[in-house]
């Protein structure tokens, strides 16, 4: 006696939603790992156009996190603040930015003879994203017109647990 066979599911979602999710957010998913076929860089610029003025009109003044990674001309200004990079107190450190901004910080405490470790008083400073795009004349059409007065605040650096995360700062 054969038993019957059981409905078909699916077992992965098509490839377009994997590759859509990782555009938007950046974050390696299944079609990373399993059903990339090109370079990412490539497969970024292949569909860059489309995401910027999705996720701009969704987040005005804002990228998404493969813009800073593959498209951004240079990285944020720095507006004041004490603390270093660690790729300015020497070693083996590579410059890495995570939307504009330097990833790996000097803290107390850690090994490092040079640089300055980040202050907790007077932490890096950066200016906003939105201020950034409109420096460099990136805005898309009609994205100014959607943009809020606290969308021009700085940001600064904060490091907790290990993260790196940037905090708007009212400037009154």
């Amino acid at each position: 006696m054969t038993t019957p066979l059981l409905p078909y599911t699916q077992l992965r979602t098509p490839s377009p939603s994997g590759l859509a999710r990782w555009l938007l957010t950046g974050k390696h998913n299944r079609w990373w790992y399993l059903d990339r076929r090109a370079p990412p860089e490539d497969v970024w610029a292949e569909h860059r156009d489309v995401v910027v003025a999705h996720y701009a009109r969704r987040h005005p003044g804002h990228r998404p996190r493969l813009w800073w990674k593959y498209s951004a001309p240079s990285p944020r200004a720095r507006l004041g603040g004490i603390g270093d990079p660690l790729f300015a107190c020497g070693g083996a450190y590579v410059e890495q930015y995570e939307f504009g901004v330097p990833t790996d910080w000097r803290v107390r405490d850690d090994h490092f003879e040079r640089g300055v470790p980040l202050s907790t008083d007077d932490p890096p400073l950066f200016e906003s994203s939105a201020t950034y795009l409109l420096r460099l004349k990136l805005l898309q059409p009609g994205e100014a017109k959607r943009l809020r007065r606290r969308d021009f605040w700085p940001e600064v650096v904060r490091v907790s647990d290990g993260y790196v995360r940037l905090c708007r700062v009212n400037p009154t």
